[in-house]
């Protein structure tokens, strides 16, 4: 690599150009030789590409007001490499220009990384030389959402960029989304805001908070598509989905919908509903019409053509026969009394419970100590079966993948997905807190969750109570075993139902423990039949 300094003599005097070229050329066997040419202009690398592309669209710069960014951000740029070289280069390199977008918007550096980064993938692909395509998949969707969401019409204004990544999707056997163009900016530190006119992505706007989905909307026939996953956790309901028989089932409180891959129907509590546009599958999502899957939740819709953003605004009601009496207690969820002798005492649990379960997004996922592991173990991290090496962080990084393994190894072996581990992770923590400190008087008498949170008194019994009124609350289905002096919590996440014993999440397959001698002591919440 070849530079011209941004200051040197000329007829005695000092020139300062602030200005500096450069070069770099690439040699590959049977191609043609490849120069690329970066101008770095007051401390600011810009790419021929860019220049070239902005000329020819027409486009304007407008940089957000410089601000120092966050030291996370600064590392993860810092991080960037110029080597694509292999294929994990590549991705680590894409990953990272994502995050840095995420944390500071459009950088002229970042625009610069992800461009070079997105036809070196196009070039692999196209020779065959990409191996890992299946890491690669997940990480040109994340780069296709942050292009929508944080650039307005972001780097597809750059013309020819449009067509990469178009062609990266279609060698990958993905489905490339035409609506990607300019969204409503999202201000960010040190931003570049790249400005055109395009075609705006249809958003989604779930009480006031805009949400980011790995697929985003599109619009088909006229009709919005939503990722159907995406759209129910972010109303409360909990989804499962049935490889046999491509079904997608969600639950919320009392309300029970499925929805098969293909239909132009899908079910209610059992009552068929027709809707506007069949149910199909992109880039591995199911996508079901936007009114639909609100309102099936009992939300309300509210579509801005101007702006294409749909506003849902969700029930606030407690899920699950709220206002049903049981034994005298207008209970909240299901028939669960979680055991209180009256009104006022369970009125006194839930008002704990609700309490604590404000603080859930406070939850640090993995704890403050082994955060960064539990997320490398999301990603695929394990951990080296050696705890016991002299090296202190790979000491600390062993016993912090097996840690994760630990507590929620069966959650990631269930192929359940990043957001719902971490959710119901946090969840159990919040339990946890609330279990801590109670002593168990040894003769069995504690039996609901007022003994533990109101007397200070617990075992088994009441411990499960607790766990059961905290994940009813968050809109889980629950229930409570028992067999041989021992009562256990049960939750339903995805479609199979799991116990969890000091925040470590374990498989049960519950009829199998029924055949074994186990009882049902308190129902599912919504109903035996979901045993």
């Amino acid at each position: 690599m070849g530079t011209i300094s941004d200051r040197r003599k000329s007829k005695g005097k000092d020139i300062d150009e602030n200005t500096q070229i450069h070069m770099s050329t690439e040699y590959t066997r049977h191609k043609p030789v490849r120069r690329k040419f970066n101008f770095v202009i007051c401390g600011m690398l810009i790419s021929s590409l860019l220049l070239g592309s902005i000329a020819l669209s027409g486009g304007n710069m407008a940089s957000a007001a410089t601000s120092h960014p966050t030291t996370q951000a600064v590392a993860a740029e810092q991080q960037l490499s110029v080597s694509f070289q292999d294929e994990q280069a590549l991705i680590r390199n894409l990953k990272l220009s994502v995050k840095v977008i995420e944390e500071k918007g459009f950088n002229i550096n970042t625009i610069s990384k992800i461009l070079d980064g997105l036809n070196a993938v196009d070039e692999k692909l196209s020779s065959g030389g990409f191996v890992d395509k299946t890491e690669l998949k997940p990480v040109i969707l994340d780069v296709e959402r942050v292009f929508a969401q944080y650039g307005s019409d972001g780097l597809l204004t750059l013309r020819n960029d449009q067509t990469t990544l178009a062609s990266i999707k279609q060698q990958l056997g993905m489905t490339y989304n035409s609506n990607y163009a300019s969204q409503s900016p999202v201000s960010k530190k040190n931003e570049v805001k790249i400005l055109s006119a395009g075609v705006l992505i249809p958003s989604v706007v779930i009480d006031g908070v805009k949400q980011s989905y790995p697929q985003s909307p599109v619009i088909q026939n006229g009709s919005t598509l939503v990722p159907l996953r995406g759209i129910f956790e972010s109303l409360g309901a909990t989804v499962s989905w049935s490889n046999a028989t491509e079904t997608v089932s969600a639950t919320k409180g009392s309300t029970e919908v499925s929805l098969k891959v293909g239909s132009e129907v899908a079910y209610v509590n059992g009552k068929q509903v027709k809707l506007t546009a069949p149910s199909t599958k992109i880039n591995g999502f199911t996508m079901v019409p936007l009114r639909f899957i609100a309102e099936a939740l009992g939300g309300t819709v509210k579509w801005d053509n101007e702006t294409q953003t749909a506003y849902i605004e969700s029930t606030k009601s407690p899920t699950s026969s709220t206002g049903q009496m049981v034994g005298g207690i207008k209970v909240l969820y299901g028939k669960h009394t979680y055991d209180s002798a009256n009104q006022t005492e369970y009125n006194k649990v839930m008002e704990i419970v609700n309490g604590a379960i404000q603080g859930v997004d406070t939850v640090v996922f993995g704890g403050e100590k082994y955060s960064e592991y539990y997320s490398d173990y999301l990603n695929g991290a394990r951990w080296s079966g050696n705890t016991n090496t002299t090296d202190h962080k790979e000491q600390e990084r062993n016993k912090g993948l097996k840690s994760a393994e630990n507590k929620i190894g069966p959650l990631v072996e269930e192929g359940l997905s990043k957001d719902e581990i971490i959710k119901v992770y946090k969840i159990v923590n919040v339990a946890l807190n609330l279990l801590q400190g109670k002593a168990d008087p040894g003769d069995g008498s504690p039996s609901s969750a007022a003994d533990n949170l109101l007397y200070n008194r617990s075992d088994c019994d009441a411990e499960a109570q607790v766990y059961s009124a905290v994940f009813d609350s968050m809109s889980y289905n629950t229930a409570i075993i028992g067999g041989a002096n021992h009562a256990q919590i049960i939750i339903k996440i995805g479609g199979s139902w799991f116990t969890t014993a000091a925040g470590a999440f374990e498989k049960v397959d519950v009829q199998k423990a029924l055949k074994g001698g186990s009882a049902i002591v308190v129902d599912p919440t919504l109903g035996r039949s979901t045993l």
